[in-house]
């Protein structure tokens, strides 16, 4: 065993300070796998996986009730003691995931850091006709969103190998687990853009609560939380991944931001809670981005992100209507109080079904379109870290994608009228942005916009459920 220790990320000691369920905190992804798929060259390719990545091989030790994690050398965890096998064979879509959520859960159950049972994998078998799933299920000390498209990617790669016979090699990664200097540690704020101009008080301006109470972490979980889901129409969302990121000079995630600042601004005003237009704002820090600096993070898998406070202030003009992405500026944790919004965009997902694929293009190896039935692995006691959390992503569909947001909030603080309120101003306020993109001209060769989607688009969802393909 090597002698690496690293310390956790300092949002594990704070959900066992508040009760949370630490030992199984996890992400799962339920792929589409190779009809005829053998149980050997799965195990040669996880084996693979497991020996490539020091995230897959982490231990948790405890010393003075707190964990460290130590990275245990290559061959050290069995891919082979990963796997279970399930006859999926006749199974339709219901049995199929009436069996997955079953299965699902058992995986959650059986991960244990102390004991280094880090990953469980489950390959439900559906014969040489027929295409399989493989479920896998990762404790989040060893996985975060962004480490999904390495991992799919190498499982992929070290099947193909494994099936033609050659032993897998992976892509090198730059900057293993074991090697990052940044891991446990809390996200610092990008020195050239955290000074921020103090109130005539001579305080920052604080962030109006959304609600009379403010979280409390016996209260306030995933249990006692509600959620929906808003997916945007077809031509609004081709537009959000391409032309109006363009136009602005911007990326989707910051057109996106912008949007919610401005409902949220007007939802506040609404309520009489504060006319102040910037928004406090949780974000996952930027250290795998590009420009970042550091270390090249690009290929580490890992729990590398954590919420990094950034104050979203819209130009003076945008108040009837966004003509540009707001700034965004890093705050210092220590000056402002904890965002009572997290936002996370997973970027694009593809998901994968038997009757929605582009040409030449299986699906295979990537998010099945029975994700759904995954088990939540963050745990009906786990509280919340805020009072409203946005999730997006775009979807890519066989007729281009669609943004998908799902909106988390503590039922006991806001009510579902509020929530729908500020939906509603984020849907009106991306449109405004997408207006400029000028698809109304007449040498555009493309079809004129149809119809929003109607109401039927707000889907609800308790708890949320799991995204499905994550690529930030």
């Amino acid at each position: 065993m090597t002698t690496t220790n690293l310390p956790v990320p300092p949002v594990v000691d704070w959900l066992r300070a508040h009760g949370g369920p630490v030992g199984t905190l996890s992400q799962s992804r339920l792929l589409k796998v190779p009809a005829g798929l053998r149980a050997d060259t799965l195990t040669v390719a996880l084996q693979a996986l497991v020996d490539h990545h020091d995230a897959l091989r982490l231990v948790a030790r405890r010393t003075d009730g707190r964990w460290s994690l130590v990275v245990r050398d290559p061959g050290a965890v069995k891919a082979a003691d990963l796997l279970d096998a399930a006859e999926a064979r006749g199974l339709d879509g219901p049995a199929l995931r009436a069996a997955v959520r079953v299965r699902s859960a058992q995986s959650v159950a059986e991960l244990d850091p102390e004991a280094g049972v880090l990953a469980r994998a489950v390959w439900f078998d559906a014969g040489p006709d027929h295409p399989g799933r493989l479920l896998l299920t990762i404790h989040q000390l060893a996985v975060d969103d962004a480490s999904w498209r390495i991992l799919l990617a190498d499982l992929a790669a070290a099947w193909r190998a494994a099936a033609d016979g050659v032993t897998p090699v992976l892509a090198p990664v730059p900057t293993p687990l074991g090697t990052w200097p940044g891991h446990g540690r809390p996200p610092v704020a990008e020195p050239a853009r955290t000074a921020e101009p103090p109130s005539p008080e001579g305080r920052p301006t604080v962030d109006p609560p959304l609600s009379d109470a403010p979280l409390h972490p016996a209260r306030d979980t995933r249990a006692t939380s509600a959620s929906l889901v808003r997916r945007l129409p077809a031509r609004l969302s081709a537009d959000l991944a391409t032309a109006v990121p363009d136009t602005f000079r911007a990326d989707t995630e910051e057109v996106l931001l912008t949007a919610l600042a401005l409902a949220v601004t007007q939802w506040r005003r609404e309520q009489q809670l504060g006319a102040d237009t910037a928004v406090l704002v949780d974000v996952p820090d930027r250290c795998r981005r590009d420009g970042a600096g550091g270390p090249d993070v690009s290929r580490t898998v890992g729990w590398l992100t954590a919420p990094r406070p950034v104050r979203i202030t819209p130009a003076p003009g945008d108040r009837d209507g966004p003509r540009r992405p707001a700034r965004h500026t890093a705050v210092a944790p220590d000056r402002f109080p904890r965002p009572q919004i997290g936002f996370t965009h997973l970027g694009r997902a593809s998901l994968a079904g038997d009757g929605e694929t582009t040409a030449g293009d299986d699906g295979l190896w990537r998010p099945a379109v029975e994700q759904e039935a995954v088990t939540d692995g963050t745990g009906e006691s786990t509280p919340l870290w805020h009072t409203l959390e946005v999730t997006t992503v775009l979807e890519d569909h066989a007729d281009g994608p669609r943004l998908s947001a799902t909106w988390t909030w503590a039922a006991q603080l806001m009510s579902e009228e509020d929530v729908r309120d500020i939906v509603e101003a984020w849907v009106a306020a991306l449109s405004a942005l997408a207006a400029p993109v000028g698809r109304s001209g007449a040498d555009d060769p493309r079809p004129a916009p149809r119809p929003p989607d109607p109401p039927a688009a707000d889907r609800r969802v308790r708890p949320a459920a799991a995204t499905a393909s994550l690529t930030t």
